[in-house]
């Protein structure tokens, strides 16, 4: 009879445990106002969410939650308050509205407003926009995430099938405890399946903190989002295969630049300085393999940066203010630039030229301090080669 549980018990965890995974650690997308991005998505359901720390109601002062979970199933949805067009393949995505689902993880929470059905794999288009008269909504942090509903279901069904598939075991240790002859020659322990919890593919910052200014931070984010995309699409149109690309700044919460190394830049550069008589060109390559300063690249397409210059002269110079103001200028600078590599990051936007797992993506402040390690643990998985090569040789 114990043998029978255990087996059951295992093949039920062997199953849910993978989907359950999915669900709870499924990739999010930031999704700026006002601005067309493109998301290469699988197939499958997708839903916008709105998104704050769990003890943040800003959702309900800005649009009762009673209101904008209705039942309008209509193409063109105005009660949540935000509207969401999708293309794909230059054809128009339906987008409706049809269930209230929210998530909770790590102290976030996020309340599902409208989804989409992504039919199949590829670039899908998205513009979000705030409904006039909507005041508040503009402040919000809205994701795009897999409907967790159908993966629900599907564990509904796998639990399902496996009893079926059990059920002649289970009968026959249940007779076998009936007769009084089981339980003498099972083993005292079973193996079963572990699960080391959720962890995302890139983890999510840990910004959106209570206080900060959020229409600051989505003029930021959107502002660099379109000008570090045009920089690094230009950058990428030589084919060199990168390895490095980083958006720099400085303590003083200077506007940002990119800088780059690729591998066929760094033979050059090593080369060039080896035979200006700076030493051996191995030893050189190790030397500036991670400098955003040495690159050839450094601050690369600067002209393309200009609206981001404006954009943060429009901001308090931090020397002026006083301390815990400037620190939270300065972070709210950081978040925007992090949640904008993020998003290009999830536009494929760094696999151009090479796997993800290749290049390393960073948002850097220069003189190096650790806050950058910490960044890059977020925008890069650690078990990727090139992001272990970092950490190893450059990460403070």
């Amino acid at each position: 009879m114990l043998l029978s549980f255990v087996l059951l018990a295992g093949a039920m965890a062997a199953a849910v445990l993978p989907k359950l995974n999915d669900i709870v650690g499924s990739e999010r997308w930031y999704v700026p106002i006002d601005e067309k991005i493109g998301l290469l998505l699988e197939p499958g359901d997708y839903s916008l969410y709105y998104e704050a720390e769990r003890s943040d109601n800003s959702l309900n002062r800005a649009l009762p939650l009673s209101d904008s979970f209705s039942t309008d199933t209509g193409d063109r949805v105005s009660d949540v308050g935000v509207k969401l067009d999708v293309w794909f393949d230059d054809r128009e995505v339906r987008v409706y509205r049809d269930s209230s689902m929210s998530y909770s993880v790590n102290e976030r929470a996020g309340y599902s407003l409208l989804q989409f059905r992504a039919s199949e794999a590829g670039t899908y288009y998205l513009e979000l926009t705030i409904e006039e008269g909507r005041e508040g909504l503009e402040t919000g942090i809205y994701v795009i995430g897999k409907d967790w509903t159908g993966a629900f279901f599907s564990i509904v069904k796998r639990i399902g099938g496996l009893l079926l598939l059990l059920l002649p075991l289970f009968i026959w240790g249940l007779v076998r405890a009936i007769r009084g002859v089981d339980g003498q020659s099972a083993p005292h322990h079973a193996g079963h399946a572990q699960w080391s919890g959720y962890a995302q593919p890139v983890p999510r910052p840990a910004a959106y903190r209570e206080g900060m200014d959020h229409v600051a931070l989505n003029e930021l984010t959107q502002t660099i989002i379109v000008a570090a995309r045009a920089a690094f699409m230009e950058l990428f149109a030589s084919g060199e295969r990168f390895y490095y690309c980083t958006l720099f700044t400085t303590g003083e919460g200077h506007a940002p630049y990119i800088s780059a190394w690729s591998h066929e830049a760094l033979a050059r550069e090593a080369t060039r300085l080896a035979e200006a008589g700076k030493g051996e060109a191995e030893s050189l390559a190790e030397e500036i393999k991670w400098s955003y300063a040495d690159s050839p690249y450094y601050a690369f397409a600067e002209a393309r940066m200009a609206d981001v210059e404006a954009r943060y002269a429009q901001r308090p110079l931090l020397h002026e203010l006083d301390e815990t103001k400037a620190e939270a200028e300065l972070q709210l600078r950081l978040q925007a630039m992090e949640l904008a590599m993020r998003q290009l990051d999830a536009e494929g936007l760094f696999r151009r030229n090479q796997p993800r797992s290749e290049v390393v993506v960073l948002v850097e402040i220069m003189p190096p301090d650790p806050i950058n390690t910490e960044i890059a643990k977020r925008l890069n998985d650690p078990a990727w080669p090139a992001m272990q090569m970092w950490l190893k040789e450059a990460a403070e």
